[in-house]
């Protein structure tokens, strides 16, 4: 896929990129004939080209009487930098075991960041695996991991839900993938409005800020039928 859109798009590279997930859902939804329906889930996400911070998202408890949705939680999301990330990880671990239980852990490593079209796109591809903890292997692969993002302007104020913005990213991706074999039907595909991102030269993006709905995207997108 890498090679194909290289040879179709004027494609420039960008700094290789990393994705790690660790999944924990409360130990109460883990118990015979509960409710899996209101688990709650903590996150702990880092993000290459969100740099120097760990995203620690914990989903809103939900109402009994409002339908829950896979695709989309609540969450209450936090960023904890690099200095704290151990404190942290061992208080989740060991002393908040009784409540959080580790369910999964995901990792991409060097990934593929290009930018294309004159910087007015990003896409980052890498294989997403599942962190095996028994071996030093690299775990078994979930996927293929596709970021897509649109960096050349805003959206009109008129397209409040969206729907422009995704029917756009929709036919940019099936441009991009044909030829390829590969297909969004049958993908797990979300959408959302994230920060809009300043990247310096070396191709980073430098801003620090914490882009709080890209970090949510991917704890949506990461979680996926673990929960």
């Amino acid at each position: 896929m890498i090679s194909h859109i290289s040879r179709s798009f004027p494609a420039d590279p960008l700094p290789s990129f990393h994705v790690e997930q660790r999944l924990f859902v409360d130990t109460s939804s883990l118990l015979p004939n509960a409710d899996t329906s209101l688990r709650r889930y903590t996150h702990l996400l880092n993000l290459s080209h969100s740099t120097h911070k760990t995203y620690i998202g914990t989903s809103v408890p939900r109402d009994r009487s409002r339908p829950a949705q896979l695709d989309a939680l609540e969450l209450s999301i936090i960023t904890v930098p690099e200095a704290s990330l151990e404190s942290f990880t061992e208080l989740l671990v060991h002393k908040l075991q009784p409540q959080w239980s580790h369910r999964q852990s995901l990792t991409l490593k060097n990934g593929t960041s290009l930018a294309l079209q004159n910087g007015d796109w990003t896409i980052r591809i890498g294989d997403l695996r599942m962190s095996n903890r028994s071996t030093q292997g690299a775990g078994s692969l979930r996927g293929m991991l596709v970021e897509a993002s649109y960096l050349a302007g805003s959206s009109s104020d008129n397209d409040a839900d969206g729907k422009a913005d995704e029917i756009m990213l929709r036919s940019f991706l099936d441009t991009l993938l044909r030829g390829t074999g590969a297909q969004i039907e049958g993908a797990r595909v979300m959408f959302r409005r994230t920060r809009p991102a300043w990247r310096g030269q070396d191709g980073n993006e430098s801003d620090s800020t914490p882009d709080w709905a890209l970090a949510s995207l991917y704890m949506d997108v990461l979680r996926g039928s673990r929960g």
